[in-house]
């Protein structure tokens, strides 16, 4: 799987209403994840965790109805990674990548 990563204003504008909100797929076609500029500020496990579960919401495409967790258990599935929550001053109940942690 390809996937690239873009900017995009809409990600921003969810930003700013919602700390915790830095990303998001299926705006544009493709397997494209949008991230809010403040995406770039934050530490990597956050962006790893970040980008770990949006690939899971592209694994398991649009047309499949599916929760936040689903999403996590995707990528577990498909790359032995677990993507965990943490608070943080960047947003509560964020996602990151658990280090050395593999299923």
């Amino acid at each position: 799987m390809t996937v690239s990563i873009r900017h995009c204003e809409m990600a921003n504008r969810e930003h700013r209403r919602s700390k915790r909100q830095y990303a998001h797929v299926f705006h544009y076609p493709g397997n494209v994840i949008c991230v809010a500029r403040a995406f770039d500020d934050l530490p990597i496990k956050i962006r790893q965790g970040l980008i770990a579960h949006e690939i899971g919401h592209l694994l398991l495409k649009t047309d499949q109805a599916h929760t936040e967790s689903d999403a996590n258990k995707a990528v577990a599935r498909q790359f032995g990674l677990e993507v965990g929550y943490r608070n943080s001053p960047y947003g509560e109940r964020l996602e990151y990548l658990k280090a050395g942690e593999f299923l």
